[in-house]
């Protein structure tokens, strides 16, 4: 029986094929596990979520101006390399497939970010409030953190499930080699790029905090005191001038936060003190302007 398009037959049909391709997402191999034991729902395939990054990326270089004064470029490269360098060394299987880059951009905002695939951007107003090199280690592990646990894919791959915009499944099948409309701006808002293209997608709560710790243990193992990101978020909550309550925001506000880091302490002192192969403690003050 073929049902008459825009009857309660056909509108119920179409909804009932809708739950039976989300059931399917759901139980197919997109839910993997994290690399912190967390299982997750990774929809997009990593060549195609890179892809995009690469894109964007060259799109934010061409628009936001890029910090021209060497000694900042030259000492937030040198931290940057060292958390790189002790990602790949002890989360290698992780980042196999990325190409790392950083570039620093000569904005008072007080931002970074980590794109899938490796690409890092830290605006120079975050650098007041790092203080150190350890407060901006802390800093850029966080953001690198979240590539590595593959946050971006995950929300990306939630919120195309709640719009119903799979590009029909082509992701699924990794035949889409560009996106397109909003299905590609959910994509770019999921990799934290917002506020570029209008709309955010804003990691969890429970994302935050999961890259709260592994950062710390990546600052750790490239030799800078963890302690130092307890300071750092001690330092955020004094320059945060309005509250907002928990319930009612995606950030863990700055008490839950620093009790969550103090908990992860212990383990990320023993990193510091057994497996970094430098110590650099704080290391220098950064210049800020």
């Amino acid at each position: 029986m073929r049902l008459k398009k825009g009857s309660k037959m056909h509108k119920l049909n179409h909804c009932f094929v809708f739950i039976l391709i989300s059931l399917s997402l759901l139980l197919s191999p997109g839910c993997r596990t994290n690399m912190i034991g967390r299982s997750t729902l990774q929809l997009l395939p990593p060549t195609v979520l890179h892809q995009e990054a690469d894109r964007a990326y060259t799109d934010i270089q061409k628009k936001e101006k890029i910090c021209r004064n060497k000694n900042i470029a030259r000492q937030v490269n040198k931290i940057s390399e060292r958390l790189i360098s002790a990602t790949k060394t002890w989360y290698w299987e992780y980042c196999e497939n990325f190409d790392w880059e950083v570039t620093v951009f000569q904005n008072k905002d007080a931002n970074a970010f980590c794109l899938p695939g490796g690409k890092i951007g830290i605006y120079t107003g975050i650098l007041e409030l790092a203080v150190n090199e350890a407060g901006l280690a802390a800093v850029v592990g966080h953001e690198i953190s979240h590539a590595l646990l593959s946050h971006g894919n995950e929300r990306a791959s939630r919120r195309l499930i709640v719009t119903g915009g799979l590009l029909g499944t082509g992701i699924l099948l990794n035949k889409t080699k560009k996106l397109q409309g909003k299905d590609k701006r959910i994509i770019l808002a999921a990799m934290g790029l917002g506020s570029t293209i209008g709309f955010a997608l804003p990691f969890s709560r429970r994302d935050e905090l999961e890259a709260d710790y592994l950062g710390m243990k990546i600052m750790a193992l490239a030799g800078y005191n963890p302690e130092e990101s307890i300071q750092l978020w001690i330092r955020m909550a004094q320059s945060n001038k309005s509250y907002i309550p928990e319930l009612l925001s995606t950030h863990p506000i700055s008490k839950t936060r620093i009790n969550a880091l103090k908990k992860n302490l212990p383990e990320c002192n023993e990193l510091y003190n057994r497996k970094a192969q430098k110590h650099y403690g704080k290391g220098r003050a950064l210049f800020a302007k």
